[in-house]
C-alpha cells in the first residue's frame, strides 16, 4: 500500500502534521533523509523529511521476516511535513520503480546463505574419513546447482534494473520475473545451507537458522511469488491486445 497510504496528514502552518507509522523500513536508523507518503486532501503525496525527535524507530524482531535487512517500524508523532519539501508529481509518465529493489533483498539473503554454506562445508570434518565436507561430490553438485542459479538470478535482476533506468515498458514485467527468481533461489540456497549445517544449523548461535527463516519471507511479501507467477503465466499464455 506504499503508493496508496491510509494515513491522513492534517493541515498546519507551513505544511501538514502526520501521526502514524510506516512498516518494513529497512536500515532506517542510518538514513539522513526520508521520503514519506501521506494523504493530503485525499491525494497520495510525498514529502522529504529529515529525522527529528517526533520520529522513533521500533525494532521488529519477529521469528519470521526479513530480519537480516533490519526491517523496522518508523513511528511519527505529530511530525510536520513541510510544504517547501513537498514533492511535485512527475511531469512525464514513469513506471513505478519501487519494485526494482525487491529482488535484491532476496539476493542479499541468498549471498549470505551461500557464504555460510561455504564456511561450514570447509570447516566441518567428517569423522569417518577425516575429510572436510567440501570434498564430498554430492555437495559439490548441489552447490554448483544453486550457485549457477544464483548467478543467473543476479544477472537478470541487473538487467531489470537496467530497464528501470531507461523507463522501459518491459520494466514492470521484469520486476516480477526477477523477484520470483530471487525468492526461489534464496529459499533453495538457505535450505542447502541448513542441510550442510546439520543439527548445528538450528542452534541460535548459527547464522544459518536466521537466514533460513529470512529466506522464506521474500516469496510471501508483496507481490507474493504466486501473484507474480500468475501474472507471468497470463502474459505468456493469453493473447495481447
Amino acid at each position: 500500500m506504499f503508493l496508496m497510504p491510509q494515513q491522513i496528514a492534517e493541515p498546519v502552518d507551513g505544511g501538514y502534521r502526520l501521526t502514524g507509522a510506516k512498516r518494513f523500513v529497512s536500515g532506517c536508523e542510518v538514513a539522513d533523509h526520508f521520503l514519506v507518503n501521506a494523504l493530503v486532501d485525499g491525494v497520495p503525496t510525498f514529502f522529504g523529511v529529515a529525522p527529528e525527535d517526533t520520529m522513533t524507530f521500533v525494532p521488529i524482531w519477529d521469528t519470521m521476516g526479513l530480519r537480516a535487512s533490519r526491517s523496522q517500524l518508523v513511528s511519527f508523532e505529530g511530525t510536520v511535513l513541510r510544504e517547501d519539501r513537498r514533492c511535485p508529481p512527475s511531469t512525464e509518465r514513469r513506471p513505478n520503480h519501487i519494485g526494482a529493489g525487491l529482488a535484491f533483498l532476496s539476493l542479499g539473503i541468498a549471498d549470505a546463505a551461500e557464504d555460510a554454506l561455504i564456511s561450514h562445508a570447509r570447516s566441518r570434518v567428517i569423522p569417518a574419513t577425516g575429510q572436510p565436507l567440501a570434498e564430498m561430490q554430492w555437495l559439490r553438485f548441489e552447490t554448483a546447482d544453486v550457485h549457477t542459479r544464483l548467478e543467473a538470478a543476479r544477472m537478470y535482476s541487473r538487467h531489470m534494473a537496467w530497464l528501470a533506468d531507461r523507463n522501459s515498458p518491459e520494466f514492470l514485467p521484469a520486476t516480477m520475473t526477477a523477484k520470483v527468481l530471487a525468492n526461489d533461489i534464496a529459499r533453495d540456497v538457505a535450505q542447502l545451507a541448513l542441510k550442510v549445517g546439520g543439527g548445528s544449523g538450528f542452534l541460535r548461535t548459527s547464522p544459518i537458522q536466521r537466514l533460513f527463516r529470512d529466506a522464506q519471507a521474500g516469496g510471501l511479501m508483496a507481490y507474493s511469488a504466486e501473484v507474480c507467477k500468475d501474472r507471468i503465466g497470463e502474459t505468456v499464455l493469453l493473447p495481447r491486445d
